[in-house]
């Protein structure tokens, strides 16, 4: 069955040869490549997006580390293939490489003795920096004497990358894929795939792969995304290479926490509140909570128009509300109808009483704009955000004890009331709210981000209210969600993959698979690993490993006062001898490790630090995925954690299953080009309402595809009609053509916003020219005076017009777009340095005040960028030492800006800088000696 060929064997010099042919086609394919990007923009006025897919495929056919080809297969009456990391074709587009992911290279990874899947040959080629070191063939059909059981498929090749040091990253296994993991890897798109997988099986790596292989072979998700959804940050850094070094780009890596709304965590609870907050009870609790604050009239209401006066009846007020709340729609739209039902409403009574021109073009806004009106539809429908539902139901026994009667015990809602926070900003939130808040924000706004595909990871973990944040991303049920029911360390625990299944989508099929082999850890550390499944997860299977291991792991027992250092101290002398050791901690113990070790430079903390240092201190929870060097000699060198720290007690030597509580079952980027990214651990923006001025193009624009593409509500408010309505409508925006120096025109920017999606949360106050306006002979008080308008007045007006509507959401985030030019002597235009100056002012004086509103504000500070603003001036700023910075620079600054928990600062952005904000020096005080 298995022949391995010496590395003096001519099959050696034959794909040596192979790969230097394939390295050379794709060095003449990135040519091509580059030589059409150059002639495409040297031609002028080159379209965006075809300019930012030539670059990205220009970036994609870079050299590599990784090896271009990993194997071959020989079919039977056919040609023979080579298999690898992407496609590659010669100069007459014949193919050289076949990409691991297309259907032609399936038998590679799952033909056998019993169905060779029409193969004679699948030869696996080992490569090590460009030379191929040794190949491995496994013959099919008639090998006489070398015929034999099936082997692993590449185990050649496997155990060189199991025996691998570990580098504190996860690298990709297209060359050592096995049959199983195939299977799960190119299973259908549009099912609900659940996968349990023990310790050291590939979930994760399998998870990564797929997602890989569901881009290529379904272009549509590109559109739609892909989201992949860790446990941890530090796990996040951990596999952050993987889908790039496969050439796929367009995926957001996030964790469950980093997807809920915007909200400082802070607090700890005990593990029962933890339960119940985590129960899908909750969303029906919160769902009454939110109905609950509509309140019926209980007389007729009388509304004043000019002079005029007309009376709407009570009962047909309330038979309206009881229409649109018999409608399945978020709260939000329903308020948004009551208010038009109600105009109309008014309209007719006004119209019967014979006094007013109930019909002219005036009156729905004299009538709206009354107090009388606005208190009626704020009774009726009161305005309420996410957050404030939260913190309300929450603080107050009346509501706790009425809405959740008949679906929590009176011991179940007591656990769930906490004081009440000052402010909504004040509130102290658990990690459990997250969901909870998010649960409030689509039923208050109704619309979420979406992905065509999402994978979990350590899934096991998660609770039902977590589950149903995923699933309200995944409308079409595409989901693979992997795990281990056994190492279940959250507040929730499931008996079997149904009940999570339950929880989950049901638009799509459903399948469940199992990774039975282990790969990654020794079979002797599976072993007493497995000693706690009977209790744990007695209907979970044992993982088998594919070797045994050369030792028993160390069992060193000492006093729980010595515990921390005798771990650190093991960790020192496996450090000696390994490159990767982790000391695994209980979390209540984790400040105490990190204490002991401060002065060792060896020794690193897994958040601070990732996996940089030789001995790196993990918590529990954290550890789930990550990979360390573990026990053996120097040069043979196991997977999984080498030091774990841990209590026991000798009364109760087995840990016990946690009860559930009692419920119902660039290359270089290209200026205005839009790519594809990777985004970790960012605010998530799914259903805010962003209003940007100066949205048509440059940063606004910018701004405004980012807001967009992360699934906020957009409104571009600008000058230019024909460019803002064109931007609105691919965004699926909205656009409201505004002058900025009107006062006026920003507020009624403002309630366009509110008014088409409900609320407004981020306001980017953008618009902005130059002046080019000296203080000497060529003073010009027209080009004075047009800058100032725009640039100053407008953001001032702005803010004036933007403040009460973010109150009213519950808070978010304005900011100005000033300048460098803010920060730094402008000789060359010192009008427009005036009002930038002037912008950042503004900023640092409102910030504390605007921060009890619940409103964070912020100057952002670009340096000149390849915006319209300087159209045919490039050149000579680029002549005065000025480097121009790309717009997507500028983006990135302001989402880190909304990242921020910070207020009233300006964050400059230069060319090789991270953006930051600046450091102001303390104006001198008075001399009182």
């Amino acid at each position: 069955m298995s022949a391995a060929t010496p590395p003096s064997d001519p099959e050696v010099a034959a794909e040596q040869a192979a790969l230097d042919h394939a390295l050379a086609s794709l060095g003449t394919m990135r040519q091509r490549a580059e030589r059409l990007l150059q002639d495409l923009i040297a031609a002028g006025n080159p379209d965006l997006d075809y300019v930012a897919a030539l670059s990205r495929r220009v970036s994609l056919l870079a050299d590599s580390p990784r090896p271009l080809l990993f194997g071959r297969i020989d079919e039977e009456e056919g040609p023979t293939w080579r298999i690898g990391r992407r496609h590659v074709e010669d100069a007459r587009s014949d193919p050289v490489v076949i990409d691991w992911r297309a259907p032609v290279a399936v038998p590679f990874y799952r033909a056998s003795v019993k169905d060779a899947l029409g193969l004679v040959r699948r030869r696996q080629i080992m490569v090590d920096r460009g030379s191929v070191m040794a190949v491995a063939d496994d013959l099919f059909g008639d090998v006489g004497d070398q015929a034999g059981s099936t082997r692993l498929r590449g185990g050649d090749a496997l155990l060189a990358e199991l025996e691998r040091a570990r580098t504190g990253e996860m690298l990709d296994i297209v060359a050592t894929i096995q049959a199983e993991q195939d299977e799960i890897i190119r299973a259908p798109l549009r099912q609900l795939l659940t996968v349990q997988g023990g310790p050291g099986t590939g979930k994760t790596a399998v998870g990564l792969h797929r997602a890989a292989f569901l881009l290529y072979n379904h272009p549509e998700l590109s559109r739609d995304g892909v989201l992949v959804l860790g446990p941890s940050r530090a796990f996040l850094r951990y596999i952050a290479q993987v889908l790039p070094s496969l050439g796929e780009e367009a995926v957001v890596q996030t964790t469950i926490s980093d997807i809920a709304p915007k909200a400082k965590v802070r607090a700890e609870e005990p593990m029962a509140v933890r339960q119940i907050k985590g129960d899908a009870r909750m969303g029906e609790l919160l769902r009454r909570a939110l109905a609950g604050r509509r309140r019926p009239l209980e007389e007729d209401v009388s509304l004043r128009v000019r002079f005029a006066r007309a009376t709407l009846d009570r009962e047909r007020v309330n038979a309206l509300v009881a229409s649109i709340v018999a409608r399945p729609a978020p709260y939000k739209s329903g308020r948004l109808a009551l208010r038009s039902r109600l105009v109309s409403e008014a309209r007719t009574a006004f119209r019967s009483s014979g006094r007013l021109g109930a019909d002219e073009a005036w009156f729905e806004g004299e009538l709206t704009s009354s107090e009388e009106f606005g208190d009626l539809v704020d009774m009726l429908w009161p305005p309420v955000s996410p957050n404030t539902l939260v913190r309300d139901l929450l603080s107050s026994r009346e509501q706790l004890e009425r809405y959740a009667s008949g679906l929590f015990s009176p011991a179940e809602w007591r656990l769930l009331l906490r004081s009440r926070g000052s402010t909504v900003t004040s509130t102290a939130w658990s990690a459990d709210d997250l969901a909870l808040l998010d649960e409030a924000a689509f039923l208050t706004g109704g619309r979420t981000r979406s992905y065509g595909h999402i994978v979990v990871d350590e899934a096991q973990d998660l609770t039902p209210m977590q589950f149903r944040m995923i699933a309200r991303r995944a409308p079409s049920g595409s989901m693979t969600v992997l795990g281990d029911l056994a190492q279940a360390t959250g507040p929730w625990t499931y008996a079997d993959w149904d009940e999570v299944r339950s929880h989950l989508p049901g638009a799509a099929p459903q399948h469940h698979d199992e990774l039975t082999l282990g790969y990654r850890a020794p079979g002797r550390v599976l072993d007493f690993a497995s000693r706690l499944l009977p209790v744990a997860a007695p209907g979970i299977q044992p993982t088998s490993s594919i070797r045994p291991g050369r030792t028993d792991p160390t069992v060193r027992r000492v006093g729980e006062s010595e515990l921390v250092a005798a771990a650190l101290e093991e960790a020192a002398a496996l450090a000696e001898r390994h490159a990767l050791v982790a000391i695994v901690v209980p979390e209540d113990l984790v400040p105490e490790a990190t204490r002991l070790a401060r002065r060792d430079t060896d020794v690193g903390v897994l958040e601070r630090d990732a996996m940089t240092r030789p001995v790196t201190i993990v918590p529990a929870p954290a550890a789930k995925g990550l990979e360390f060097d573990a026990g053996g000699d120097r040069r043979r060198r196991p997977t999984r954690p080498s030091a774990a720290l841990c209590r026991s007690d000798a009364s109760d030597p087995a840990p016990q299953r946690r009860a559930r509580p009692a419920a119902p079952r660039r290359s270089p980027r290209l200026r205005g080009a839009r790519s594809p990214t990777i985004e970790c651990m960012a605010l998530d923006v799914d259903g805010k309402v962003a209003l940007i001025t100066g949205g048509s193009n440059g940063i606004g624009e910018g701004v405004a595809r980012h807001l967009a593409g992360r699934g906020a509500h957009v409104v571009i408010a600008d000058i230019d009609g024909a460019r803002g309505k064109a931007v609105a409508q691919e965004l699926d925006g909205r656009f409201i053509q505004t002058d900025v120096t009107d006062p006026a025109a920003s507020g009624a920017a403002v309630a366009f916003a509110v008014e088409a999606f409900g609320g407004l949360h981020i306001a980017h106050l953008n618009a902005g020219v130059t002046s080019w306006c000296g203080m000497g002979d060529d003073f010009d008080p027209e080009a004075y005076r047009r800058s100032m308008a725009i640039n100053l007045d407008g953001v001032v007006y702005g803010i004036a017009a933007a403040r009460p509507a973010i109150m009213a959401s519950g808070g978010g985030t304005i900011v100005a777009t000033a300048s460098m030019a803010g920060l730094v002597v402008a000789p060359f235009d010192p009008i427009y340095a005036a009002n930038k100056h002037a912008v950042v002012g503004l900023v640092r004086s409102l910030g504390q005040s605007y921060e009890a509103d619940g409103i964070r504000v912020h100057a952002l500070c670009p340096s000149f960028a390849y915006t319209n603003i300087i159209k045919g001036s490039e050149q000579t700023l680029l002549d005065m030492g000025f480097p121009i910075i790309d717009v997507a620079d500028v983006v990135a600054a302001f989402q880190r800006i909304l990242d921020a928990d910070s207020t009233g600062q300006c964050w400059y952005v230069v060319a090789g800088r991270e953006s930051e904000p600046f450091q102001f020096r303390r104006a001198p005080g008075p001399r009182l000696d």
